[in-house]
């Protein structure tokens, strides 16, 4: 996806691999903000369409044996029916954690990657309504700690690098090794995975957006009015 964002690029960031969810940071110029967003969303509408596409054929069209198999299908199995190879199937249900403008200065100076080695989520842990926005400041507090975190530890390895004359391949592979320490390292700055699925699927804070409603937030400004006629916005935090 970020591979074909429209110029300016310059996308830096951080993705974490959960299993079953990804949280990722972007710092991008707004136009690839806006691109990777619109191919998120173009994405999910897609496959949604699919999906109404595919229940609709089968409701139609299915013996009981074929009934009973259905009832057991994981929403895994109906995407790789509908892509040829499973490891392109979209993100879906992108919800966006928080969204700042103007920023002064980045945390990352590159695009990186990790998967986090965490046994999958068993039990789910529900929350209190009431806690969700305390619960959501401490998420996003525990990755802008991660980010400076890791920043800093750039910095130094620059210097380093610099000063030994081994260049930015030792670079990245000190940051590499960083990455794939990081629950060891820094366990308090990692979210943990029950508060990943529970803000990916169950919470229903609004400051919560959709990628899709987003993107048609910014798409269709003129739209966005209250019951007065008076246009509104918002900030995500």
């Amino acid at each position: 996806m970020i591979s074909k964002s429209k110029p300016p690029y310059d996308i830096t960031g951080l993705l974490m691999a959960y299993p079953g969810f990804m949280l990722i940071i972007l710092e991008a110029p707004i136009e690839s903000l806006l691109s990777v967003m619109r191919g998120l969303s173009d994405s999910e509408l897609i496959l949604n369409q699919a999906l109404t596409t595919y229940n609709s054929l089968n409701s139609h069209k299915i013996n009981k044996e074929d009934e009973e198999k259905s009832e057991t299908w994981s929403d895994d199995e109906v995407i790789r029916t509908m892509v040829k190879d499973p490891n392109s199937a979209p993100i879906i249900r992108s919800r966006i954690l928080c969204t700042l403008y103007n920023i002064s200065t980045r945390m990352f100076r590159t695009f990186e990657m990790t998967k986090l080695k965490v046994e999958p989520l068993r039990s789910p842990s529900f929350y209190e309504a009431e806690e969700d926005e305390r619960k959501l400041m401490t998420m996003l507090q525990k990755l802008v700690k991660l980010g400076s975190c890791l920043a800093s530890s750039t910095l130094k390895t620059r210097k380093i690098s610099f000063r030994k004359s081994i260049g930015l391949k030792s670079f990245q592979m000190r940051m590499t090794a960083l990455l794939s320490n990081l629950l060891d390292d820094y366990p308090e700055m990692v979210p943990n995975l029950a508060d990943v699925w529970y803000f990916g699927e169950v919470s229903k804070i609004e400051c919560l957006l959709s990628v899709v409603e987003y993107v048609d937030r910014n798409d269709k400004p003129d739209q966005l009015t209250d019951p007065e006629g008076m246009v509104s916005f918002s900030i995500y935090f």
